[in-house]
């Protein structure tokens, strides 16, 4: 990794914000021996980086090197897709890759590792490619608030009616676009970044999937990659569930009956499987095919994963029609690998 020297007060920030994304056990690991975390709100430990990299206790090029560990393993949405046997011959061909991705104004990003700086727009960063794998990765800064607790306050209006303000920090953090390639399975993952506010608008990680392949399309033709069967995953799932090996625990579910409707069950807790009532399997068994899932809100289990992948039940959410895993909670490397090798393995 090159040495990052001149970084401004703005980039830190942005870093210390990329940081504080991820889970907090992954934080004291990066404190632990440097400076106290101990008993501090997530919030809180904003300041105890920064007192860390002022004093020497960090660099800069520590905190790169922990979000290259960590990062992958955050909150994120995640495409499974399978790349046509023709595609996937060229780029096993690696001095043509190269020789593409130089053609097309790229050859500076081949083995490249991400900026500090964040860009406004999506804008490719790195381009890494062996005789097995392919990893490219967009890069664009995430705008969001954080909550102030110290600066809120409190007040009365004219009338006597109690008035609070709360406080929120505009903060800026690196959101990233990666796709993970296995040219020896045809595989491919394209990793994205948990958005904040924008996360909430329709359709977005669908519109973030069209400009990376719009970024990507001088040298790579993304149509060329199809979606997985995620109709079948959840379909195998709920058999899996409702049997002797159940790798998951639904929380909701929803299938469209052959008439186009939505059928939608929810359990009454997250710690119970929609599909102990007798009653809800039945009626579920009725629309629950290979074609017919459309969404699922459940937990990968802890006790059905081997040599402790999982150090909790995960959750995720499956959207079928776009082919997509969302991790809702920063998790690990081998969790999140554990879980799309059992989804691809049902697709």
């Amino acid at each position: 990794m090159s040495v990052h020297t001149n970084v401004s007060p703005e980039e830190t920030e942005a870093l210390l914000s990329h940081v504080l994304s991820l889970r907090r056990d992954f934080i004291n690991d990066l404190l632990r021996g440097k400076v106290r975390f101990a008993g501090l709100k997530k919030g809180e430990l904003r300041g105890q980086l920064k007192l860390a990299l002022e004093e020497g206790l960090l660099s800069v090029e520590d905190v790169l090197n922990f979000l290259a560990e960590r990062e992958p393993a955050g909150k994120q949405h995640v495409f499974l897709y399978r790349a046509q046997s023709s595609v996937n011959d060229e780029w096993q061909s690696s001095d043509a890759v190269i020789q593409a991705v130089e053609e097309a104004g790229y050859g500076d990003l081949l083995e490249a590792e991400l900026p500090v700086a964040m860009p406004e727009e999506l804008t490719l960063s790195s381009i890494k490619v062996d005789e097995s794998e392919v990893e490219i990765t967009a890069v664009e800064a995430r705008r969001y608030t954080e909550h102030i607790e110290d600066l809120d306050e409190y007040g009365e209006a004219d009338d006597g009616t109690e008035i609070e303000w709360r406080a929120f920090a505009h903060r800026v953090a690196r959101s990233t676009v990666r796709l993970r390639w296995d040219l020896t399975t045809r595989g491919a993952e394209l990793h994205i970044t948990q958005a904040t506010e924008k996360g909430t608008v329709s359709n977005y990680y669908g519109e973030v999937v069209q400009r990376f392949s719009q970024q990507i399309g001088s040298f790579l033709d993304f149509s060329k990659f199809q979606p997985i069967n995620m109709h079948k995953v959840l379909h195998e799932l709920a058999r899996l569930e409702q049997g002797a090996n159940p790798l998951t625990r639904s929380r909701e579910t929803s299938f469209e009956s052959p008439g186009g409707s939505n059928v939608r069950a929810r359990s009454p807790s997250r710690t119970a499987s929609l599909y102990e009532e007798q009653v809800v399997r039945q009626a579920l068994g009725s629309v629950d095919t290979p074609t017919s899932g459309l969404g699922g809100n459940l937990y990968w289990l802890q006790a059905a994963a081997q040599n402790g992948v999982l150090d909790d039940d995960l959750h995720t959410v499956i959207v079928a029609h776009d082919a997509r895993v969302h991790f809702m909670r920063p998790s690990s490397v081998e969790a999140i690998a554990y879980v799309l090798g059992q989804v691809r393995s049902l697709s």
